[in-house]
């Protein structure tokens, strides 16, 4: 851990913080290579235990009746890796099986799939968390697919912002593959929902949704508008709070409206959702950075 006590100047503690993040990016790199290597160590399964005890049937077509499976975990293309691989790498990293098997996924892809991406990770070149976004976008691709979209978009990873990356290799995914794009739009459709959970002892109760971009991003500027105007009227609760409140008020669409009109004059509700979504819109897809570790996918 580093050491507040000892005086440390401005000039050393930025010496440390680039030499911290240097560090970083190695270890990073390293355990993706290692991930991928530790599938290659277990791209076979083993017919017995160490010291000799037996651990299932016999082997046919990569598995064993009653035992442990091949099993591909990375796009078309990767080499199988014996099931319990990623629970056994996840006990090393204390993860998830969960988690330890998307990171072998990714590296194997990275590896096999992506060689232009792969090798500017392994350089140092990008981080992880990018090029482990990629290998999932394009997980579903075709091996010649996949390679395309290597070449097409590996040389902007480290130029955009990251939002313009991210529409830049949704625009490549759907040049290279626009009949699958299609079918996995459709399954995409099929998994929006709302759903509620149980009320606490306080009367609170979570709503969780899923629903069109768009349509997400004008409910937020409403409830963004309207928990100003609340603001405005007096309420002296935080932001969040007001914004649990807009909830219910645009519930009740009577209420609602007669809030916006008492409003009307001095600030155009429809003028201040615009510039709310455009504003959130910007947030979400511009210059901002995911958090490499809220994938909670992979945790």
């Amino acid at each position: 851990m580093f050491d507040t006590s000892g005086a440390v100047d401005a000039r050393q503690a930025a010496a440390r913080v680039a030499l911290a993040y240097r560090t970083m990016v190695e270890q990073e790199t390293a355990l993706l290579e290692l991930a991928a290597h530790w599938a290659d160590l277990h791209a076979v399964v083993d017919m017995e235990r160490p010291g000799g005890e037996r651990r299932g049937g016999e082997r046919r077509g990569g598995e064993r009746r009653g035992g442990e499976r091949l099993r591909l975990y990375g796009g078309v293309g990767t080499p199988e890796v014996a099931e319990f691989a990623a629970a056994e790498l996840g006990v090393l990293q204390d993860t998830t099986t969960v988690a330890a098997a998307a990171q072998m996924a990714d590296a194997l892809d990275l590896r096999h799939r992506l060689p232009r991406l792969w090798g500017m990770v392994r350089a140092g070149g990008v981080r992880v968390w990018k090029a482990r976004f990629v290998a999932k976008a394009t997980r579903y691709l075709s091996e010649e697919a996949a390679a395309w979209v290597d070449e097409a978009v590996a040389g902007h990873i480290v130029t955009l912002p990251w939002g313009r990356f991210e529409t830049l290799l949704t625009a490549r995914i759907l040049e290279a593959d626009p009949e699958g794009a299609l079918r996995r739009q459709e399954i995409f459709e099929a998994e929006r929902f709302v759903r509620t959970g149980r009320s606490n002892e306080h009367g609170l109760k979570l709503l969780i949704a899923r629903a069109h971009a768009g349509d997400v991003i004008w409910f937020m500027a409403m409830v963004n508008r309207i928990a100003d105007l609340l603001g405005v009227e007096g309420d002296l609760d935080e932001v969040e709070v007001r914004k649990s409140k807009a909830i219910g008020i645009l519930a009740q669409p009577a209420l609602a409206l007669a809030l916006l009109q008492r409003h009307h004059i001095t600030h155009d509700p429809e003028t201040t959702a615009a510039d709310h979504a455009e504003e959130d819109a910007s947030h979400a897809s511009d210059d901002d950075e995911p958090d490499p570790e809220g994938d909670s996918a992979d945790q």
